[in-house]
């Protein structure tokens, strides 16, 4: 897409798009009295629904990889680099199956096939449940720009209930398992890992909150607040907003406060030393002046942690931290609110099982109580 500034002071945003028919090169455009990120991204999206309406009547000759791809086009623009990627990767393998079938070709039992697969190669419920949704917003695609007729491919396609597993949903470290925990990885020499779960403990942060944190511009110690802004995307190796976002503030203790501290003194030795850019003031940084990964800290985690019954990884700190709040009567929105979720649906499954878990040490306390007359 270029932009032209016109005589008047309005702005031509134009594109060039090869007609499928002919071949030749072809051109749209659309004039807006504004110029800015927003109008641009704006313009960008409608000039794609104008070209695809123009290329809608040759469906016949297109191919469902065909439409992956320009539904790709679109949707890179409307979302994070992160959530980009993930569809890209799952229409990757989709697309194994069932790319090179025309569109005036293409049943609802070609598409219901290629996820029954999915299982049988391994893929556990979730990801099928990811690429299927996928799935469904290309076709959603294909209809709204004439690309598909039949509405069928739409309301026909199932997602069987295969390799459905229960998840991890409340798992959670007790006060005893969170210092074992530590004491492992002190034995094992990770300090820094271990001031980082218990910092995500503290705060309730996502892991890719707590790496991106900037321990200048994020945390006052002043106010004890930690502004959460962005994320770390390991991928593409940038920042980019919460998962919610938007922008929050969150109030941390004096035990975090010393956490933060201590690890912001070995950021700096560790700058220091290894003769990294002073300029970035990251929490948490490799010897590349990158945030840790995620797959970085939950491998170590795997490898030097051992809580029986727990499946140790960045994300059970997280759960620690909305069930000791809950544990102190916490108002569920307020935590909520907190941890950056935009609804507490979450946060009340997680109480229903600590209250059953309540209620189950009440059934035991009854069983075993005693008045010794």
């Amino acid at each position: 897409m270029w932009i032209e500034e016109l005589p008047n002071g309005k702005y031509k945003y134009a594109e060039r798009y090869t007609d499928v028919i002919t071949g030749k090169q072809r051109k749209v455009s659309l004039t807006h009295t504004k110029r800015n990120n927003r109008v641009e991204k704006e313009m960008f999206i409608k000039l794609q629904e104008k070209i695809e309406k123009k290329n809608a009547k040759t469906n016949a000759d297109i191919d469902f990889q065909t439409l992956t791809d320009k539904w790709l086009k679109v949707f890179e623009k409307q979302v994070k680099p992160s959530t980009f990627n993930n569809n890209q990767s799952y229409m990757n393998v989709i697309n194994r199956d069932i790319g090179a079938i025309r569109l005036d070709h293409l049943k609802v039992s070609h598409i219901n096939s290629a996820i029954l697969k999915l299982f049988d190669k391994g893929y556990g419920y979730d990801t099928v449940k990811g690429m299927t949704s996928g799935i469904k917003n290309i076709v959603w695609f294909g209809l709204k720009y004439g690309y598909l007729k039949d509405r069928e491919l739409l309301h026909g396609i199932h997602l069987p209930k295969i390799n459905r597993r229960k998840k991890d949903e409340f798992k959670y470290l007790e006060r005893d398992e969170l210092k074992r925990m530590t004491e492992q990885l002190l034995e094992a020499g990770y300090e820094e890992i271990a001031r980082m779960a218990l910092i995500q403990t503290y705060t309730g942060m996502r892991h890719g909150e707590l790496i991106a944190l900037d321990y200048d511009k994020h945390i006052d110690f002043k106010e004890k607040t930690i502004t959460i802004e962005r994320t770390w995307y390991h991928r593409k190796k940038v920042f980019q907003t919460p998962k919610s976002g938007k922008t929050r503030t969150i109030h941390f203790n004096k035990e975090t406060e010393q956490l933060l501290r201590e690890q912001i003194q070995f950021s700096k030795l560790k700058t220091l030393q290894r003769g990294l850019d002073k300029n970035k003031r990251l929490l948490f940084i490799n010897y590349h002046n990158d945030p840790f990964t995620n797959n970085y800290t939950n491998e170590l985690l795997n490898r030097y942690v051992d809580i029986p019954g727990k499946r140790v990884t960045t994300h059970i700190f997280r759960h620690t931290f909305i069930t000791l709040m809950i544990e102190q009567g916490v108002e569920l929105s307020l935590i909520a609110k907190h941890v950056g979720h935009s609804n507490t649906d979450m946060i009340q499954k997680v109480y229903a099982h600590f209250t059953n878990k309540m209620d189950d040490d009440l059934k035991s306390a009854v069983d075993n109580f005693s008045i010794n007359l």
